[in-house]
Protein backbone atom coordinates (compact mmCIF):
# COMPACT_ATOMS: atom_id res chain seq x y z
CA UNK A 1 0.00 0.00 0.00
CA UNK A 2 0.30 3.66 -0.60
CA UNK A 3 0.12 6.23 2.38
CA UNK A 4 0.84 9.96 1.15
CA UNK A 5 -0.03 12.65 3.13
CA UNK A 6 -1.40 16.22 2.14
CA UNK A 7 1.42 18.44 3.22
CA UNK A 8 2.02 20.80 0.74
CA UNK A 9 4.30 22.89 -0.71
CA UNK A 10 6.71 25.71 -0.49
CA UNK A 11 7.42 28.31 -3.00
CA UNK A 12 10.75 29.67 -4.15
CA UNK A 13 9.88 32.98 -2.47
CA UNK A 14 9.33 30.96 0.52
CA UNK A 15 5.29 30.95 1.07
CA UNK A 16 3.97 27.53 2.53
CA UNK A 17 0.38 26.38 0.94
CA UNK A 18 -1.98 23.50 0.19
CA UNK A 19 -1.24 21.77 3.48
CA UNK A 20 -4.35 19.21 4.21
CA UNK A 21 -5.35 19.03 0.38
CA UNK A 22 -2.84 18.49 -1.58
CA UNK A 23 0.64 16.01 -1.75
CA UNK A 24 2.98 16.34 -4.19
CA UNK A 25 6.03 14.51 -4.69
CA UNK A 26 9.71 15.26 -6.31
CA UNK A 27 10.41 12.58 -8.66
CA UNK A 28 13.85 11.30 -9.47
CA UNK A 29 13.64 12.36 -13.42
CA UNK A 30 15.28 15.62 -14.13
CA UNK A 31 14.22 17.69 -16.97
CA UNK A 32 17.15 19.61 -17.53
CA UNK A 33 18.96 21.33 -15.26
CA UNK A 34 16.69 23.49 -13.37
CA UNK A 35 13.65 21.15 -13.86
CA UNK A 36 12.43 17.87 -12.23
CA UNK A 37 9.24 15.67 -12.63
CA UNK A 38 6.57 15.28 -10.13
CA UNK A 39 3.52 13.45 -9.21
CA UNK A 40 0.53 15.71 -7.96
CA UNK A 41 -2.16 13.85 -5.69
CA UNK A 42 -5.10 16.41 -4.89
CA UNK A 43 -7.30 15.27 -2.15
CA UNK A 44 -9.22 17.97 -2.52
CA UNK A 45 -10.40 17.60 -6.54
CA UNK A 46 -9.39 13.80 -5.74
CA UNK A 47 -6.92 13.65 -8.90
CA UNK A 48 -3.19 12.35 -10.16
CA UNK A 49 -0.96 14.29 -12.30
CA UNK A 50 2.29 15.18 -13.53
CA UNK A 51 4.49 17.80 -14.52
CA UNK A 52 7.61 19.40 -13.65
CA UNK A 53 8.67 22.56 -11.68
CA UNK A 54 12.12 24.33 -10.72
CA UNK A 55 14.13 22.18 -8.41
CA UNK A 56 14.04 25.55 -5.74
CA UNK A 57 10.58 24.81 -5.39
CA UNK A 58 9.71 22.39 -2.24
CA UNK A 59 7.78 19.36 -2.30
CA UNK A 60 7.67 16.36 -0.65
CA UNK A 61 10.39 13.53 -0.94
CA UNK A 62 9.17 10.14 -0.73
CA UNK A 63 11.63 7.25 0.63
CA UNK A 64 11.37 3.61 -0.82
CA UNK A 65 12.58 1.03 1.55
CA UNK A 66 14.10 -1.89 -0.52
Amino acid sequence: GFNGFPEGIRNYAGYFGDEGSDAIFWSSTEDGSNFAWYRYLSYKYSFLDYSNNELRTGFSVRFVRD
